[in-house]
This record gives structure tokens, sequence and C-alpha cells, in this order.
């Protein structure tokens, strides 16, 4: 669990076309290409318990993107964009967040309306509340 570990994650999202990389003890667990929160849900089934105090990078972080960091047990994420509503739950939570650009919150994928996610969480403060209904939610976005 180090600074090191979120500058190694970092440097891999931003020189490379991941879109999630988890990393501890300057191993990369975890690495994904996929959009949106999927990448952790994968993250979880492939590495379980050791991703306990990682360091993520996600190509974009929104209040469910913290949430499932938190969920995972990371003890901090950077990304490129977060929403006011993933900072104001970082720092609540005491998780190391680094971030280059705010916006108000996360757009979905045509850019119209708030992203479903993020939507999904805003009323949530505690990650596995919100690990169940995010699973749920994609669950249901799948069968659309």
């Amino acid at each position: 669990m180090t600074n090191t570990d979120l500058h190694i994650a970092r440097t891999f999202l931003e020189n490379g076309d991941d879109t999630f990389i988890a990393v501890k003890n300057g191993d990369i667990l975890y690495r994904s290409q996929q959009r949106g929160i999927q990448p952790y849900f994968d993250a979880l089934d492939r590495c379980g318990e050791a991703l306990c105090a990682c360091a993520v990078a996600d190509r974009l972080a929104g209040k469910a993107a913290v949430h499932l960091a938190l969920y995972i047990g990371a003890f901090a994420l950077y990304t490129p964009m977060a929403s006011g509503y993933a900072i104001h739950l970082a720092e609540a939570k005491d998780l190391i967040f680094e971030y280059e650009r705010r916006v108000p919150h996360i757009l979905n994928r045509k850019g119209d309306f708030m992203c479903p996610m993020e939507e999904a969480v805003l009323d949530i403060e505690d990650s596995q509340e919100a690990f169940v209904k995010l699973r749920e939610t994609l669950r249901l976005l799948r069968e659309q």
C-alpha cells in the first residue's frame, strides 16, 4: 500500500489502452479495456481479497466507481475525470483520490443524461449497499 502503486496504475492508464488498472506492491493485479464499471466486478471475480489495499486507476470515476473502489478495498484511486459526487464520497470515506478534471456528474454513453450507474447510487453512502444496487442495475440494463 504505497503511493508508488498509484503512480504505476496512473502511468499505465495514461500511456496505454487500458481503462482500468489495479496495482498492489508494484504488481499489476488486474487490467481491463472495458468501459464503465464492469472492470471492478471482473477484478473482484478474478482477484478477490488480493485487491485489498490496492491502488486503482480508472478512465472515468463517478460515485459508482468510488463506491466500487471502496468495496474492493482500494486505498487510492486516480482518474482523469471525476464527478462532484465521487469527490464528495472519496473525501467522506478518506480514500486517496487524485483527479485532473471535475465535472458535476458523469453522463451516459449518449451524453444526454446522467450515467445510470451514478444515478443508481446518488443517495447511497454505504459501499456494500452500493455494490448490490450496481450489480442489479447492470443486470437490468443488460436485459433491455
